[in-house]
């Protein structure tokens, strides 16, 4: 077993004020946006990836715009400015309001919205049109191997938080 001490380090809580602002604005839960943060960009605010994808939760510029015209809808205004993407905070407000999107779209099933988060919506409306699965046999039918072990990171990451933080339901 991990000393606890390295736990902490290998499981950080960087941003945490940002994550539970977000959080409380999203419902969505601090450690799943930390979980997200850490497979995503290493919390790196300066990452960029191979397709473009910017800073802490990487969201890539095509999905920061359509964010923007969504936002029109909120009465979160940061969510409408031309902001910075490298930006902790406005990364991290657009990437969970982004994730709180995808959750309400696929019916609250964390591992449908991860799978639309780093894969897109489009790609896993039509896996989903192949029939219904167990959640199990969906992820390891996903045809993006990236997608694939994105979601078990997320997931594993996700549940060391809880470990680690002592979180229970």
């Amino acid at each position: 077993k991990m000393d606890k001490r390295f736990s902490y380090l290998s499981y950080p809580l960087g941003f945490w004020a940002l994550l539970g602002e977000s959080s409380d604005k999203t419902m969505i839960d601090p450690y799943l946006l930390a979980s997200v943060i850490r497979e995503e960009s290493r919390f790196d605010h300066r990452a960029v990836s191979r397709a473009g994808a910017i800073g802490l939760m990487q969201v890539i510029p095509s999905t920061w715009k359509w964010i923007k015209g969504q936002s029109k809808k909120t009465p979160d205004s940061r969510l409408q400015t031309n902001s910075d993407p490298f930006d902790p905070h406005e990364n991290i407000s657009r990437g969970s309001w982004y994730l709180r999107y995808l959750l309400d779209k696929f019916n609250h099933n964390l591992i449908i919205a991860l799978s639309a988060y780093n894969a897109g919506p489009e790609a896993v409306s039509s896996w989903q049109k192949k029939g219904p699965k167990e959640l199990d046999e969906f992820v390891e039918e996903i045809p993006y191997r990236e997608t694939r072990a994105y979601i078990k990171r997320v997931l594993r990451s996700y549940e060391e938080y809880r470990r680690i933080y002592n979180i229970t339901d």
